[in-house]
This record gives C-alpha cells, sequence and structure tokens, in this order.
C-alpha cells in the first residue's frame, strides 16, 4: 500500500500507484521493483520505466543495471544501466563476445584479436581467414595484409619468392625451364637445355636440337629418332618406311621407339617398342595365341585375328566364335538367334517342314541335303523326301505321276499302269512305254482325247505311204519299207534329179547319192557331203566336202587354204593343179606341165604328162611311147600295118601281121593270122591246113582230099578228120562203144541207190527208237505235276521259261543253258508236237531235245530246251508250241514267253544302241555319236559294201585287242556286234575329235603348247602300256590320238584308239 496524493488518510494499493510496480517502498509513494519486464524504477519519479535499449530489452527490475546488451555492445568496465558499444572499447573490434565481456572476438581487417584487444601482423605474415597471423604458401609473398600472391604474378614464371613488404616481393627459385637472372626467370637459349638438379643450363647432346633433360631429347638431327628422350639412329628404315620423331614408321609394322625389326613368325603385322615385339595380327588362317601365330586347327578361314569362314560342320556366331551345328549338319548359319541348317551330312536329308537335317530310312542315295535316290522303287523323292507311289503296279514315280511302272507293265495314263500284254500294237517296250511299233504302226508319246497314251498309232492313218518308221513331230518318214528307198522323208522306188517318184528301178537317174536305202542315203557323190542321209552338194569352189564350211579338196585353179576353204591360184591357175598352203607355190601341176622348184614349166609337145621336158610319163592324142625305144612319144602315123593304136603303140594290127612290142610285123608265107612270126593261128582258107602252129598244104597231111578254113575237112575212105583237123583217122561205133558201158554204169547206180535208201530207213528207225529211250513220256494223270492249259489240245507245267534250273544268276554269253519244260496232249487224238522259234530271232539260238515227238491222248512229255545268248541282252520273246493232229490234220500253235537277262560282256546287242548323229566316215565305215544304257557312245559300223573276209578279220583283231586292254590312256571299249549285217564297235566318245582334227580345226594359239605336249604325254603312256604288255600297235598318227578334254587340270585328255593293225609282239 502508498499514501495517496496528495496525502489522505487512505493509502492506495501499490498497482493503483504504478501499474507496473510488483511492489512499492513501504510508506511511501515509491515503486521498489516493476512487475512489467523490461522496466525498473526511475530514481527521480520513482515509477517504472523502460531500460536502455542499449541493454538489449533486459535490465534489472529494481535498479535498471543491464543483464544483457544489445548485439556488438558490451558491459562497461563497471556495469550500468547502459551497454557501450565495441568499438568504443577497441576501435579495430568488428565483433565482441557474445558474453557481453569486454572481449573483441572478430578484429577489422588488417588485425586479429588478442586478449589485449585487436592486434595487426608483421611481415611477412598476414592476417589469415582464421583471424590470426599466418606465413604465405611457398610460391607466394605478402601481396596485402590479408591476402598472398602466386610468385608468378610479380615475377613471371617465378616458382618461389620471399615478401620484402607489403605487396613488394623477392623471386629466389623459377619455374622447371628458367633459370634466375638479374632478379627475372628466362628460358635457357638455343643449344642449351634446362638441368633440374642444378637449375642451370646446359648444353645439348650432340645429334639433339631441342633437349628436355640429361636423358630426354625432344627433337633430333636427321637418321636419328627419338627413343626414351635418347636419339638413336636407323640402320633399316628405308623406303617406303619413313623416319619419324620418336621411331621409324615402318610399312608392315608399329615401330615405337624402335626401329624396323624382322617380322614374327607367321605375323602379319606387330608391334616392337624398345625392341620388344607385339604381334598384332597374324597371317591368314593364324590365330594369335599369346603372342605367337599358331595355325588354325579347325579348317578355319582367318584374317586379321577375325574368323570369315568355319569349317564343315560348324557356324560362326555373334561373338566370332565356330559353334558346331550338329551331328546331321554340315553347313549352317546362325539367322537372328536361329541356327539354320543349309546342307545336310551324307545319309541326312533336310526335312523343309521342321527345318531340320533328319534320316529318312526310304532313301538310298541323298545329295546337298535332299534324297535323289528312294531305297525303293516303290518311293519317290519330294521336297527332298520318299514318300510312297500312289499307282498300282508302278515302279517309280513323283508327286502326281507314274513315271515309270514295274517289270510287264506300262504307262497307260499318268496314274494307270496296264499290262504290256493289252497292247498289241508294240514290238519292243523300254521302262517308260512302246519303243518299237508293230510293223505299219508308228509310236508317239502323246496323249488321246481320253487322256491315255496311244503308244502305237497306224501309219496308214497319215499321208505317208511305203513307210516302215513313222516320226510324227516332222511328219516324215524315217525308215521305208524294205523295197523301197527314202529321200527327204518320201519313200519310193527310186528318185531322179528332181526328187521326182520313180515306179520302176529301170528310170533311176539319182547320182547325187551312190548309195540309198530305206534309211536314206548312205554314201554321196563325190561333191557332195552327207547330213541326216541326205546329200547337200558342196559350195565355194570346193570338189570334195565334210560340210558347207569345211572343204577337204579344191577344184582345179584353186588351193585349199588354213581356213579349210577354197582360194584363186590367179596366175598358176592355168599349169597348177594342187597349190603348196597358202598359195606360194605349185605342189602338183597339171597335164602338160611338170614341177621345177614351185613353178610349172610346159612338157614337150608329144607328152600329156612327163617327168621333165626330154621324158614323158603319158602321150598326148595321136602319140605312142616305148619306153624301150624312146622316152618321148612318137606320132601314131610311124606305125605301119597298124589298124588299132594307143597311147603305148599298136593295140591291134592288119590281118596277115602280128603284134609285138606295140608294133605289126608281118606273118609267114599263106598265114593270114598269127601270134608271132612263126606260131600262126589261121590260114588261108581253101588250100592250107594248120598243123602245129604253121600252114601246111592240104596234100602234105596223110589221107586228107580237101581243106577249109585252115583244117581238112575231108578224108579218104571210112577215115574222117580229127575234131581239130589237123590230121584224118579211122571212124568208130559209138553205139557199141558208148552204149553198153552206160547201160551197166546205170544199173550199178540204181542198185547202189536202192540199198542205201534201204539202209537209211533201217538207220533212221534205229537212231528213232535210240532217242525215244532218252524221251521222257509219261501219262498225265499219274504225274504229280500242275499242269496248266495252253489251249483246246495242250497243257504245260510252264509259262513262261527262265533257264534258271542250274542257277540263278544271269546266264552267259555264248554258251548254251538249259531249261526243262512239259507239254502234254489233253485232246482225243494223237499229236505231234514240236518248238518253232519265231522269225526275226538274231540275239540267240535256241534247240530242243526231243525235236518232235509224238504224243498220245492223255500222255505228256520232257523237253529239254538249249539256249544260246549271242550277246549281252535282255531276251522277252515267244516262241511257238506247235501241234499236228494226226486224225484231222488241223495244226494248232501256241505262244511261250522266254525272259531271259544275260550277263554283261563286250558282245552287245545291237538294239540297244541309238544312233544320233553321224560324226565321220572313212574306208572302213561310218562312224556315229550315239547312245548306250546311258552313255554317250562312238559307233563305227562297217559298211555293207566291205563285208569281205579281210576286213571282217581286221575288224574282229581290233575287237579282240579291245577287249584285252583296260587302262585310262586307251580310249574305253564297251563292246561289239557281231551279229552279220549289224557288225559295228562301240567304243568312248571323244567330244573335240582326234588330235589331228584339232590340228585342222584350231588355230595355233587356241591350243596352248603345254597341252599339246600333255596330248603327247598320254599317248606316250598308252604306247607303254601296250608294249608292257607286248603289244605293237603299228599304226601311230595324229588321227589315232581322241582328245578328250581340253582341261590341262585333267588327268587324262587324250587317249590312244584304232587297234585294227595292232599285233602281240613275239620278241
Amino acid at each position: 500500500m502508498v499514501p495517496t496524493n496528495p496525502p489522505s488518510t487512505t493509502c492506495i494499493l501499490c498497482q493503483a500507484f504504478d501499474v507496473n510496480c510488483e511492489s512499492c517502498v513501504t510508506g511511501e509513494r515509491k515503486c521498489a521493483k516493476c512487475s512489467t519486464p523490461n522496466m525498473y524504477p526511475d530514481d527521480i519519479s520513482h515509477i517504472c520505466v523502460s531500460c536502455s535499449t542499449t541493454c538489449g530489452g533486459s535490465c534489472d527490475a529494481t535498479n535498471g543495471i543491464c543483464t544483457t546488451c544489445q548485439d556488438n555492445y558490451v558491459f562497461q568496465s563497471t556495469r550500468s544501466r547502459v551497454c557501450e558499444s565495441c568499438s568504443i572499447f577497441d576501435a579495430h573490434c568488428a565483433k565482441c563476445s557474445s558474453a557481453f565481456d569486454r572481449k573483441c572476438v572478430m578484429c577489422n581487417t588488417g588485425y586479429y584479436p588478442d586478449e589485449i584487444g585487436c592486434l595487426a601482423c608483421k611481415d611477412p605474415q598476414y592476417v589469415a581467414l582464421s583471424g590470426f597471423c599466418s606465413n604465405c604458401e611457398i610460391g607466394t609473398y605478402k601481396k596485402t595484409e590479408t591476402a598472398c600472391e602466386s610468385c608468378y604474378f610479380a615475377t613471371e614464371n617465378c616458382n618461389v619468392c620471399s615478401t620484402l613488404t607489403v605487396a613488394v616481393s623477392n623471386c629466389t627459385s623459377c619455374m622447371i625451364n628458367y633459370v634466375l637472372n638479374g632478379g627475372k626467370c628466362q628460358l635457357c637459349p638455343s643449344g642449351k637445355y634446362y638441368n633440374l638438379n642444378s637449375k642451370s643450363c646446359l648444353s645439348n647432346d650432340v645429334n639433339c636440337q631441342i633437349q628436355v633433360d640429361k636423358s630426354k631429347c625432344l627433337l633430333r638431327n636427321s637418321n636419328y629418332f627419338l627413343a626414351n628422350g635418347i636419339c638413336q639412329q636407323t640402320t633399316r628404315c628405308h623406303s617406303p618406311s619413313n623416319i619419324t620423331m620418336f621411331s621409324c614408321d615402318c610399312y608392315d609394322q608399329i615401330s615405337v621407339n624402335s626401329d624396323c625389326q624382322d617380322k614374327m613368325v607367321n605375323c602379319k603385322y606387330q608391334k616392337v617398342k624398345k625392341n620388344n615385339f607385339i604381334c598384332i595380327n597374324c597371317n591368314d588362317n593364324f590365330t594369335l595365341n599369346g603372342n605367337e601365330c599358331q595355325i588354325s586347327q579347325q579348317n578355319m578361314e582367318i584374317r586379321n585375328g577375325i574368323i570369315y569362314k568355319c569349317g564343315v560342320g560348324d557356324y560362326l556366331d555373334i561373338s566370332n566364335e565356330c559353334v558346331n551345328c550338329g551331328v546331321s549338319v554340315s553347313v549352317c548359319q546362325l539367322s537372328r538367334t536361329k541356327v539354320m541348317p543349309l546342307k545336310c551330312y551324307t545319309d541326312y536329308v533336310f526335312d523343309t517342314t521342321s527345318n531340320q537335317c533328319v534320316t529318312d530310312e526310304n532313301c538310298q542315295t541323298a545329295k546337298y541335303g535332299f534324297c535323289t535316290k528312294c531305297a525303293s522303287d516303290f518311293n519317290y523323292a519330294s521336297q527332298g523326301r520318299c514318300l510312297q507311289c500312289q499307282t498300282n503296279n508302278c515302279g517309280l514315280c513323283d508327286s502326281n505321276s507314274c513315271l515309270k511302272c514295274l517289270d510287264g507293265f506300262v504307262r497307260y495314263t499318268d496314274t494307270w499302269c496296264i499290262s504290256k500284254s493289252e497292247i498289241s500294237t508294240c514290238k519292243t517296250f523300254s521302262s517308260s512305254g512302246c519303243v518299237v511299233c508293230n510293223e505299219g504302226y508308228y509310236q508317239t508319246d502323246s496323249k488321246n482325247v481320253e487322256n491315255k497314251y496311244d503308244y502305237c498309232i497306224p501309219i496308214e492313218s497319215t499321208t505317208v505311204t511305203n513307210c516302215k518308221r513313222y516320226n510324227a513331230k516332222n511328219n516324215k518318214c524315217v525308215e521305208c519299207l524294205d523295197a523301197f528307198k527314202m529321200k527327204s522323208g518320201i519313200c519310193a522306188e527310186s528318185f531322179d534329179e528332181d526328187d521326182k517318184l520313180k515306179t520302176s528301178s529301170k528310170t533311176a537317174t539319182e547320182t547325187t547319192c551312190l548309195i540309198r536305202n530305206n534309211k536314206g542315203c548312205q554314201h554321196c557323190a563325190d561333191g557332195y557331203y552327207n547330213i541326216n542321209n541326205e546329200c547337200l552338194q558342196c559350195e565355194n569352189d570346193c570338189l570334195f566336202c565334210y560340210n558347207t564350211t569345211y572343204c577337204t579338196t579344191c577344184r582345179s585353179g584353186f588351193y585349199l587354204s588354213a581356213d579349210m576353204s577354197c582360194k584363186s591360184l590367179g596366175a598358176l591357175q592355168e599349169s597348177c593343179d594342187i597349190a603348196l598352203p597358202g598359195g606360194g607355190g605349185c605342189a602338183i601341176c597339171n597335164s602338160g606341165y611338170y614341177r621345177e622348184g614351185i613353178s610349172c614349166t610346159p612338157c614337150d609337145e608329144s607328152c600329156a604328162l612327163c617327168v621333165n621336158s626330154n621324158e614323158c610319163l603319158a602321150c598326148k592324142d595321136g602319140y605312142f611311147n616305148i619306153p624301150s625305144e624312146c622316152k618321148l612319144c612318137q606320132p601314131n602315123t610311124t606305125l605301119s600295118n597298124c589298124e588299132f593304136s594307143s597311147s603305148s603303140g599298136c593295140e591291134r594290127c592288119m590281118s596277115g601281121h602280128y603284134l609285138s612290142n606295140y608294133k605289126c610285123y608281118e606273118c609267114s608265107s599263106n598265114c593270114i593270122s598269127c601270134d608271132t612270126e612263126s606260131v600262126c593261128t589261121k590260114c588261108d582258107e581253101k588250100e592250107y591246113v594248120l598243123v602245129n602252129f604253121k600252114c601246111i598244104h592240104f596234100t602234105k597231111v596223110e589221107h586228107c582230099v580237101s581243106a577249109q578254113k585252115s583244117k581238112c575237112v575231108k578224108c579218104e575212105g571210112r577215115r574222117e578228120p580229127t575234131y581239130s583237123g589237123d590230121s584224118c583217122t579211122d571212124s568208130v561205133n559209138y553205139g557199141v562203144v558208148i552204149g553198153i558201158p552206160i547201160t551197166v554204169v546205170v544199173l550199178l547206180i540204181l542198185t547202189i541207190t536202192l540199198l542205201i535208201v534201204i539202209l537209211f530207213y533201217i538207220l533212221q528207225r534205229y537212231s528213232h527208237k535210240q532217242q525215244m529211250q532218252n524221251v521222257c513220256v509219261f501219262d498225265i494223270k499219274s504225274s504229280n505235276l500242275t499242269m496248266e492249259k495252253m489251249n483246246d489240245v495242250l497243257c504245260s507245267n510252264k509259262n513262261v521259261l527262265r533257264f534258271d534250273i542250274d542257277s540263278d544268276e544271269v546266264i552267259k554269253v555264248d554258251t548254251e543253258t538249259r531249261d526243262l519244260i512239259c507239254i502234254g496232249n489233253t485232246s482225243k487224238h494223237s499229236l505231234k508236237v514240236q518248238f518253232s522259234v519265231i522269225e526275226g530271232c538274231d540275239c540267240y539260238q535256241i534247240g530242243t531235245l526231243p525235236s518232235i515227238v509224238t504224243l498220245k491222248q492223255g500222255k505228256a512229255c520232257e523237253f529239254e530246251l538249249f539256249i544260246k545268248p549271242l550277246c549281252s541282252c535282255q531276251i522277252k520273246e515267244n516262241i511257238l508250241v506247235i501241234a499236228l493232229d494226226i486224225v484231222t490234220k488241223t495244226v494248232l500253235s501256241n505262244k511261250l514267253q522266254i525272259e531271259v537277262d544275260t550277263e554283261q560282256s563286250t558282245k552287245l546287242n545291237y538294239r540297244e544302241l541309238e544312233e544320233t548323229k553321224q560324226i565321220g566316215e572313212g574306208s572302213f565305215g561310218i562312224v556315229y555319236k550315239g547312245n548306250y544304257r546311258g552313255n554317250v557312245v562312238a559307233i563305227k559300223k562297217m559298211k555293207q559294201s566291205d563285208n569281205k573276209e579281210e576286213t571282217i578279220s581286221e575288224f574282229r583283231n581290233e575287237v579282240d585287242m579291245l577287249d584285252k586292254f583296260w587302262n585310262e590312256y586307251i580310249v574305253h571299249f564297251f563292246g561289239a556286234v557281231l551279229i552279220p549285217n549289224k557288225i559295228c564297235m562301240v567304243t568312248e566318245f571323244a567330244q573335240y575329235g582326234s588330235f589331228q582334227d584339232l590340228i585342222n580345226k584350231k588355230k595355233s594359239n587356241e591350243v596352248e603348247m603345254h597341252l599339246r605336249i600333255k596330248f603327247i604325254l598320254d599317248a606316250s603312256k598308252g604306247i607303254e602300256y601296250l608294249h608292257e604288255n607286248g603289244i605293237l600297235h603299228r599304226d601311230i598318227k595324229p588321227d589315232n590320238i581322241l582328245v578328250i578334254s581340253l582341261d590341262i587340270n585333267e588327268k587324262v585328255n587324250a587317249k590312244l584308239t584304232d587297234f585294227g593293225s595292232a599285233r602281240i609282239s613275239t620278241c
């Protein structure tokens, strides 16, 4: 409580006196303690007033002394109601202590706080950020009181300096490569380098233009390079390599601080550093292993360390490594992330569905991952796999149709095989259809309106007449009937030059073809050449030619050039017949000239042909030559008593003269015809008789009365002239002399003939009994054989004869093979049974035992048949079983089939040869290009006109020789046809002809020399083979060396041929 003002009798509350007062002085209107913060009682008014602002809002509530200070203020040395600024108690203080005591914690710039206040740093120290004095770092100096600066800025290129005073330095050490000179840092002059140890400039080493230190040069002289800073001279840096600063820039390696060095073994590109070798890339197909190049062991193709191609069975993955394709795949590739097979191993095929190589049990031969031949003919290859044929009786098919039927069947449609027995118009079948039709039909492969094969169509349905074989494609006959000849596809008995048909051979006037048969012209006349069995005239002054562009002989006045064409002789035409090659002179002169050097000189006027000017070989008309008298010819007018003369002299003399040494001489007296002077052949007509080649008067011939025609014609008495008429003889009774002996002889002959007939009959009966003893005749009903009906009267136990009772293998050629068959009589009468061969059988011989037999009703006979094949063939023909009914005289026949396969031999079947083109003709025969069982062959056929015993003997000799040979340098011999009128030889076909053909047809630059030498070497090897086997060829020439190939890489390029003259040496 406090008194009131003015004083009163009451006291009031202290707060009523001062609302900010907490407590008052007892009995006085004075506040002792304020209640409001930051207020204290005023000394004068004694009420609460605010503290000083310097107190920071906090003072004592009773006396007002500051308990805190304003920011950056401190208590006074004696605490009071106010605080003073830091700068008042220390002028350099920037911030005082937060405890408000009189202590500076941060001074102004250039001063640092100390216990006694803010103090300044002494040189060379500066005031660091920490507020304390600190020395400048090495390489700096005191720039200001609070900062240091790099010596470099005070002195350029100075590294270490000292502080003289603020902002003033003194350089004591320069940067590397600089030296101190007059307080400045400078580079070493040219020719010197900075030495780091001595920190001074020293002279450069020899051969170094710019040097860094004692062991390091930067720029070398020429022919030197820097290796580890040292100049080294190069000895192997030659062009195209170049010297660089630090090494030789070698063209085939990387050289670092080194000269060029020898490359490492099998290293393609290497790096050489300080003579240390490091291979970068190996040669092709070598791999880098460590620092060595090793050859690839997996047949990989590698270049520059990168695999470009893997070996068989591997593929290249994305990491450039070869990975195995798998056990069935030989070639594959990686496509994106999947391995795709491209080629399968043998015995594996490619499955297009799964794109994998798989096994196919039905496949026999696989190639390139696809099946090319199925194991069974009942399968076909489709998309590389073998599938089963869908056509019955089909042996070879594809996906849509049958290509080949089974044996005994042929294609009727693409999906239908029928039995050959159902096609009656075909004579000979092949595996795919009819090859030879019956006569009067032609073969066709087309289909009819029912989409079925006709095979054989009657030739009568065409416009061609007299034709045996017809070509439907060309609408021409290819072979006429045997009685007709063929020309340009037309058949007629003969032709004239205008191709008009002749109906009678008497009017044939054709001269272009000398030999024409039913197949066309076989031999052309001179001046014509044969092409497709027709004769075309040689052209361009050619007398003989091979074809229209290949001349072999020129007409008179022309010569044969190197390109086998005829060129004019020019001035030589009159005197020269055959010119030298190139027309440079004459080889053979015309008649009336003789060869002198390379020119022709006229003969003597009497000579048609001469050796020189003084000797004739033939005379002109009106001249003759008797060599024993004169070498020149004499006029015929000098021949006396000559009736007919020739170039040899007189050929026939006049009557009364005889010919001797081509001249006429007078006969002896009374002789009108004689051979020589002493040999008379005819006397005077009436008076003289020729006796011992002399003319004698008839009165001097004993008993001769008269003479005529050089004979005595009448004698005295019963005498008569002899047959020769040169004498007379007694007459004879010829009826008695001749008649009796003739009668005796006739009777004797009749008696002997009768005895022979009787004896022959007895022997035949005996022989028949003997034969029947070896014939097996038996009762059909009691036999255990199964007999099948052949016709109304015959039955047999077999329908087909295979001749396999002795062996199941193929039968031998030229050897008899037997088979047994039983024929039975099912008629009511006795039958005579025998076998007969159908005409045209020239490939084999067949016989039976017994040849004929008589069978009673219900009886059967076992026949033994023998077949002898004459060539390698497949026989599928019929023979006839003929039965004669003895009672009714009726003849019945039935066909019995023969099916036989022979062994393969050199005796060939001419029906298997197919002639395609005539390629040559010689004196021996004609050579054709043809086919034999799928092989292209040369067929050498004998001319029909040359079937002489000597020619055939030479042919057989060549066949025998070829049959003994087997050598790759001898022409391969397939065999020969020895059937009469079909004789030919089949050998390997040489597509380039003979060595002589190459010489004639090709220029010298077209056949290289080493290939020509190879031809001769191959021929020599063939001759060596012959000589080693004791055989002499005896006809070695370019015509007999066949050129097989022009590829020098082939093992064999030429082979020997033509062994017709070859003989076995006995030496």
